[in-house]
């Protein structure tokens, strides 16, 4: 599967296949970390 890189240059790969593979806790915790890492980004 190809890699899922945001404008930001976030990957969400881990993410999508966190999400494919029905893991909602990992996803949710990867969520608040790619979250977390974007937000020094925000305005």
């Amino acid at each position: 599967m190809a890699m899922l890189i945001s404008a930001e240059g976030m990957d969400y790969t881990r993410l999508r296949e966190m999400l494919a593979a029905g893991k909602w806790r990992e996803a949710d915790e990867e969520t608040t970390r790619v979250m977390l890492a974007l937000s020094p980004l925000l305005p």
